[in-house]
């Protein structure tokens, strides 16, 4: 599933931190599965590209979180009486791939969150499923799949969040009108490979180098089991295009993929959420006709193409 999908979560995360709990060590368990309908590769500058079928492909995942919350540097007011610093150790499993990953929290401020993090994946093909880790062959115009646990998906990152709950300056439970902005920097590289273009985890068109991510997320909190209801919207790209080369110049390293996704939240019980995503994401067009993501590094970015992405549904659990 594309990263953009899973960054969701983010939100919903963050958002807990203004809501601490009296135990410091909690667990979570998140399953997720998506639908890919197959929308077609049209040539040109920017437009949008409509379904031409009904399948693409399906995918799931499922990941373990063990946090640790300390009480850190905290003052007797409202903006800091909650101030923390938890530790999040995960372990990621997909049908080809295999992601540990640890990060560092801190909160400042009620409306202010930083955090640290790595990450250390591998992949591999599965029957139907493919695309765990691979190199582009451009002699052969595809992807190639690496050997797994000899090449290495890896990921470090520091992020900075901004967020906002109506409810703290107008106090009711039909007043909670959440905010975020969330800005990432990290460094993306795969090892085992001296090839300049890469996927992960059917991700195609990756690149060793440095990373931005803009994050924007605007929702409604409600007291019903229909809880949440959220717009979000993902920007990411490369700060430097010649990360990506030769084929900078006509694949456009720079090129900044763009996220729109309705989410909505279903709180179950106590410890259960199910979230019901849809998503619309932009991606590269080309001048010429094409059939496959593996043609693309070899053709001329001509625009933008906008496409409907995927329908997701994730569950969360709560120990």
């Amino acid at each position: 599933m594309r990263r953009s999908v899973f960054f969701v979560c983010v939100f919903f995360c963050s958002m807990c931190g203004l809501f601490a709990q009296d135990n410091p060590l909690s667990f979570s368990l998140t399953t997720d599965g998506a639908y890919h309908p197959k929308s077609a590769y049209e040539p040109g500058g920017t437009h949008f590209s409509a379904v031409e079928g009904i399948y693409r492909s399906v995918k799931a995942r499922t990941r373990f979180d063990a946090s640790y919350e300390l009480p850190l540097l905290v003052r007797d007011n409202p903006l800091q009486r909650g101030n923390h610093l938890t530790v999040t150790g995960s372990f990621e499993l997909s049908p080809v791939s295999v992601l540990p990953q640890v990060s560092v929290l801190f909160s400042p401020a009620a409306m202010l969150e930083f955090k640290l993090g790595g990450m250390a994946g591998s992949g591999w093909n599965l029957g139907t499923f493919s695309g765990g880790i691979a190199e582009y062959d451009e002699t052969a115009r595809k992807y190639r799949t690496l050997t797994p646990f000899s090449a290495w998906y890896l990921c470090g990152w520091a992020s900075a969040t901004v967020q906002f709950d109506l409810a703290a300056l107008w106090p009711g439970d039909w007043h909670h009108v959440v905010a975020l902005a969330e800005y990432t920097v990290g460094y993306e590289s795969m090892t085992g490979t001296d090839a300049t273009l890469w996927s992960w985890r059917t991700v195609r068109g990756m690149a060793d180098g440095w990373t931005y991510k803009q994050y924007y997320v605007i929702g409604y909190r409600m007291p019903l089991r229909l809880s949440m209801v959220a717009v979000t919207a993902e920007l990411t790209g490369h700060f430097d295009g010649g990360d990506y080369g030769a084929f900078d110049k006509t694949y456009d390293g720079e090129f900044m993929s763009v996220t729109i996704t309705p989410t909505v939240q279903v709180s179950l019980t106590e410890k259960d959420d199910i979230y019901v995503v849809g998503n619309v994401s932009a991606r590269r067009s080309f001048s010429a006709p094409h059939e496959s993501e593996d043609e693309e590094p070899l053709l001329v970015k001509s625009g933008t193409e906008w496409f409907l992405d995927f329908f997701a549904v994730r569950w969360v659990h709560r120990f």
